[in-house]
């Protein structure tokens, strides 16, 4: 016997009421207007309103939606579907979306195809090294009627964002203005990327640091790929350039293909019990990524000790431990906790 007392409840079903007769008469119409599909000789046509788009110039992080508009002009109900160029070969690069990809429509309808770009750091690291055109050709294929054909044209601008670190300390200049892929031989790579170095100098020689540095997101970001000068020389009063090129740090470091402490190593650096066993661990990283991290967290220990709040590296570390010790694609057999690869970080700039 169950010592629970009797419990009683009201409940309220919401659901819909079809008048069959009106459902089954709708449904006759509709089998009028596409049974014609199979017993006419008529051919599906539709018309593009357009069939060319020019992107222009792609940049890193860019999101451009073209529209193209197809209607059904012809007699008939046609289906119709986007198709690859060769068996083998994907229906779009990998750096456009199309929606919807396929679709049905009758005699006078229209629909509306979006056809989106994205550049990822993922996407970024393919083109910044290899071809910039992006030109290409997208198959709109109607069931039982003609092939339509929507070129696409447009030109990647190489970044230094979506790179891997070693790859920016061969560069032999600006990522943008090479005229060639050849890179600086391993043995003549630089200590550390130009870009980087960059910022953290600009950073290291302002007059007055903000006590959010970091923690307030910034409006813009400073452009890295051309070389040009900054436009606010170190020590501006104005707190908003710093903002700027924190943020602009911040995404670089966000937008390695590796992060600076590869994942295979983030079980060895959550296992160190002190300041001298975290450093040790350094010498396992590649050249770039030691200098990278001293560099950075040096920098990092100047802002924290400067700072009033005494919660500030927590903040801080809490930032830049998803971005140095990023996981990988791949789950690890035992996943590691955030709060020791913050712990591990703490060590170094609290």
């Amino acid at each position: 016997m169950s010592d629970h007392r009797p419990v009683g409840a009201d409940f309220s079903i919401h659901f819909d009421l079809y008048d069959r007769s009106k459902f089954e008469q709708h449904v006759r119409q509709l089998y009028r207007e596409v049974h014609a599909l199979d017993a006419s000789h008529e051919r599906p046509t539709i018309k593009i309103d357009q069939s060319f788009l020019d992107l222009g110039e792609v940049r890193y992080q860019t999101r451009l939606t073209k529209k193209v508009v197809i209607e059904n002009v012809g007699k008939i109900a046609c289906a119709w579907r986007f198709v690859p160029t060769q068996p083998d070969s994907p229906i779009h690069p990998e750096w456009l979306s199309i929606e919807p990809i396929t679709g049905f429509f009758l005699p006078g309808e229209k629909t509306e195809i979006a056809l989106t770009l994205h550049i990822d750091s993922r996407i970024a690291s393919s083109l910044n090294l290899g071809p910039h055109d992006m030109s290409g050709t997208l198959i709109l294929h109607t069931i039982l009627g003609q092939d339509h054909f929507i070129a696409i044209s447009g030109e990647y601008l190489p970044s230094c964002f979506g790179n891997k670190l070693v790859t920016l300390t061969r560069l032999p200049g600006t990522i943008r203005t090479l005229t060639s892929k050849e890179l600086r031989a391993e043995n003549h790579s630089l200590n550390a990327p130009t870009e980087f170095m960059r910022l953290v100098n600009w950073l290291m020689g302002s007059t007055t640091i903000p006590q959010d540095l970091f923690l307030v997101p910034a409006e813009e970001t400073m452009c890295l790929d051309t070389g040009e000068e900054f436009p606010w020389p170190p020590g501006s009063e104005n707190a908003a350039p710093s903002y700027a090129i924190a943020q602009t740090l911040l995404e670089l470091l966000d937008s390695l293909m590796e992060p600076v402490v590869p994942p295979v190593l983030h079980s060895r650096c959550v296992q160190t019990k002190s300041r001298d066993e975290a450093f040790e661990l350094l010498d396992v990283l590649q050249p770039p990524a030691v200098n990278v991290w001293i560099t950075l967290t040096a920098f990092l220990h100047f802002i924290c000790q400067s700072s009033s709040d005494p919660s500030y590296p927590e903040k801080i570390a809490d930032i830049f431990t998803p971005v140095l010790m990023k996981d990988g694609p791949e789950p690890t057999a035992v996943p590691i906790s955030p709060i020791k690869k913050r712990r591990f970080i703490l060590q170094f700039i609290a």
